[in-house]
């Protein structure tokens, strides 16, 4: 069974682990390794520490007998929330709806927070997470070229 919940801080080294492995791994084949390598600067032990607990972030884990399998990190400003990344292990990937579980707790979170909308963007040439985020009752509203890392992004969009 999977169980979602907003990051604790005993859990930030187990992941911060499973991050580091999704970003550096071949699990982010669309990104070039530079930009992943950037994207996995971001959320070190003590980055995520200072994230759990803060009012503009919310960093989610799917946890699997108390292991973290999945994590969706939000950043919240004016009442819309960004999520920046979300990622679930291999091993646990096509064992069930993991990424769905973790939208639904999140959305359950950010209506608490009274955001009223919530935005992803996803790599133009990346479609499995643009079908799961477009399940999750996000949108497609428009493409940004040259974005970050000067890759082209899907940008999506949900009101709540």
């Amino acid at each position: 069974m999977t169980t979602v919940h907003e990051l604790r801080k005993t859990e930030v080294p187990a992941a911060a682990r499973l991050i580091r492995g999704i970003l550096l791994g071949q699990t982010a084949p669309h990104y070039p390794k530079v930009a992943r390598v950037f994207e996995a600067r971001k959320y070190t032990p003590a980055k995520l520490r200072a994230m759990v607990g803060a009012k503009d972030y919310r960093v989610l884990v799917a946890c699997r007998k108390a292991k973290p399998v999945g994590f969706l990190i939000t950043y919240i400003e004016e009442q819309v929330a960004w999520i920046a990344w979300a990622g679930v292990a291999e091993e646990v990937y096509l064992k069930g709806p993991v990424f769905g579980a973790m939208f639904k707790a999140l959305e359950k979170i950010l209506r608490r927070a009274k955001v009223h909308k919530m935005w992803s963007a996803s790599i133009v040439g990346n479609a499995a997470p643009q079908r799961l985020v477009q399940k999750a009752g996000f949108r497609k509203v428009g493409i940004l070229h040259k974005h970050w890392h000067k890759l082209d992004f899907v940008l999506l969009e949900k009101a709540l």
